[in-house]
């Protein structure tokens, strides 16, 4: 997972360099990566789960 871990902190920096100010990541996405998102992203990470709704 160390390599993954890297690949999606550098990901999520990248993602936050075009504007990106919130992520929810869905069940595809996996539990490790999606902890890592939740890590570098903080209050501004939600968990998408089925039939969920959000508003924009």
């Amino acid at each position: 997972m160390d390599k993954e871990r890297r690949y999606v902190t550098y990901l999520a920096g990248e993602l936050r360099k075009l504007g990106v100010e919130n992520v929810g990541p869905s069940h595809c996405t996996g539990f490790e990566a999606s902890q890592v998102l939740k890590e570098y992203y903080k209050t501004n990470y939600f968990q998408i789960r089925m039939g969920e709704c959000i508003n924009l």
